[in-house]
């Protein structure tokens, strides 16, 4: 199986996070691209052009980080040992991961226009959905699985990405369990392994 990934993206640091945990290093060769060559390999697997894509030898190619999250936790797994079925708990955590990424990659395209067209209220509109979602994982952070399960990893993966991208928003600094939780996380060997740069 190949994985097509840029190497700053949140939504493919998941599937190189699940790839490490899961041990499936000799089965998933990673290939990094560039999503601006719309002629690359890239374009080839798919024609939205987004990363991470996987493209594997039986299944053709998956799309969506967690459509390829579900997909190679599945392929860890055999019939004699199925393992935990994801509850609405782990959905919703999955479900939180990706809105806060979807919320601030589209704060991040905001700054990245001409200052004469940005709009500060919607940034800040933005940046009020994170805060408050931020809040609401500080009132349940002793729910967040400390193993790596895929919202779990989506979750580590997003909060570090905020703060990659975001480093002037006052993510963490007065959510001390949320935040525990997440630096705990992070010194995980997969997460050390993948951080952005």
């Amino acid at each position: 199986m190949k994985l097509y990934h840029s190497s700053n993206s949140p939504y493919a640091r998941k599937v190189r996070v699940l790839i490490i945990e899961r041990n499936l290093g000799d089965k998933v060769e990673v290939v990094a691209v560039d999503t601006s060559d719309t002629n690359g390999p890239l374009s080839k697997v798919n024609p939205l052009g987004k990363v991470p894509a996987l493209e594997t030898e039986d299944d053709g190619i998956v799309l969506d980080s967690l459509v390829i999250c579900e997909y190679l936790d599945g392929y860890t797994k055999s019939a004699s040992s199925p393992g935990k079925v994801m509850d609405i708990h782990e959905k919703c955590f999955i479900a939180i991961g990706n809105g806060m990424l979807d919320v601030g990659y589209a704060a991040r395209m905001e700054s990245q226009r001409p200052e004469n067209l940005k709009w500060q209220t919607w940034k800040d509109k933005l940046f009020g959905k994170i805060n408050r979602t931020l809040d609401y994982l500080e009132s349940i952070a002793h729910t967040i699985p400390s193993e790596a399960t895929i919202g779990a990893i989506g979750l580590a993966c997003a909060l570090e990405w905020l703060q990659f991208r975001h480093p002037d928003g006052d993510w963490l600094s007065h959510r001390p369990k949320l935040s525990k939780w997440a630096v705990t996380f992070g010194q995980r060997p997969s997460m050390v392994d993948t951080r952005p740069v």
